[in-house]
């Protein structure tokens, strides 16, 4: 389900949402998104060969965090990611995150 709505402010007979409650509308909006395509497990011929730390960094990938954002959660450097990124791409034959994200949900 979608996320719900915000207050509204009225200012010079103007509804108007606070910028704050707005961006965090936004990100729970694209969150929610994300997760009704992300796929819930990664299939088996998709991830054969890939190394555990690979696995996790792709389905970090996977559900719309940044590169720097899956260093912070896995406790990596951002160079660290960065690698495992490029040998994602290597393995799986593709050259850019939108190419990666439709093999991974099979489009």
């Amino acid at each position: 389900m979608p996320p719900q709505t915000m207050p509204i402010v009225k200012s010079n007979n103007h509804a108007t949402v606070p910028r704050h409650l707005m961006r965090q509308k936004l990100a729970a909006t694209c969150q929610w998104m994300l997760d009704q395509v992300a796929p819930r497990k990664l299939s088996r011929n998709l991830t054969k060969g890939l190394s555990p730390r690979m696995i996790d960094t792709l389905q970090h990938l996977l559900s719309g965090d940044s590169e720097k954002e899956v260093a912070g959660k896995l406790g990596l450097s951002p160079h660290t990611v960065h690698i495992h990124v490029k040998n994602l791409y290597k393995r799986l034959g593709v050259c850019s995150r939108g190419e990666l994200m439709a093999k991974c949900l099979g489009k």
